[in-house]
């Protein structure tokens, strides 16, 4: 047991003098020489570090050379999304809910941050669905800035939220029927407060996540039930 601990320790150790050093490397090589003073700034150098690791690397699809837009959805989001779906994860029972080997968990995880080159044959051959639900819940969770980040601070957005809760209510008394002028309105807070490249992630994870819920007599996953997870 005490190997297995000093093991771990270990390895600890080496992602975070990896990481550290990646990080140096990357302020180091900005276009300017702006070093982070305090943590605010130390936190917004990581949170753009984050973004250029291998796992924010996209999926480009170029609509005409005069338009710049891309489509950045995580490989990660993507390939696993995709793979669940070929191995009929929506008929699993409780899938998403269910908790995967947290070593493999772990491992797959770390190899999208490395960079490791993924193809939909290596996870289908050698991950469940539940495995691959549970690396897509890690890598949201571990996310420097939430994919729907919404309400930036409690004093700020008071009026937000007290919007968001009574839109909640009314879709809640409307036995969940979502009016044109909701659906308008929650259109317009997600275009205003929500990056276009996190708009286009959330967008393909709730595609995926609606088919689930397609399944519920199933799985027993219902939007409900995805939501909480």
């Amino acid at each position: 047991m005490l190997n297995k601990l000093i093991a771990n320790t270990e390895n600890v150790i080496t992602e975070s003098l990896n990481t550290y050093f990646r990080l140096t490397d990357f302020l180091s090589n900005a276009s300017s020489t702006y070093v982070p003073r305090s943590k605010a700034d130390l936190i917004s150098s990581y949170s753009n570090y984050i973004q250029s690791l291998p796992p924010c690397t996209t999926q480009e699809e170029t609509v005409s050379t005069k338009d710049n837009s891309i489509r950045h959805i995580p490989n990660i989001i993507q390939l696993c999304c995709q793979c669940i779906e070929q191995l009929e994860g929506h008929k699993i029972k409780g899938i998403y809910r269910l908790s995967g080997v947290k070593s493999k968990v772990d491992y797959l995880c770390r190899q999208f941050v490395q960079g490791v080159e993924l193809h939909e044959t290596d996870l289908i051959n050698n991950y469940s669905a539940i495995v691959l639900a549970n690396a897509v819940k890690k890598y949201l969770r571990e996310l420097p800035v939430p994919l729907l980040l919404i309400v930036d601070s409690p004093d700020s957005s008071h009026a937000l939220q007290t919007e968001l809760m009574h839109i909640g209510k009314e879709i809640c008394v409307s036995s969940n029927q979502v009016s044109p002028r909701i659906n308008d309105r929650l259109r317009q807070i997600l275009e205003q407060r929500v990056s276009c490249h996190a708009r286009q992630a959330l967008c393909h994870l709730l595609q995926h996540l609606h088919l689930i819920s397609l399944s519920e007599q199933e799985n027993q996953m219902s939007a409900a039930n995805l939501g909480i997870v």
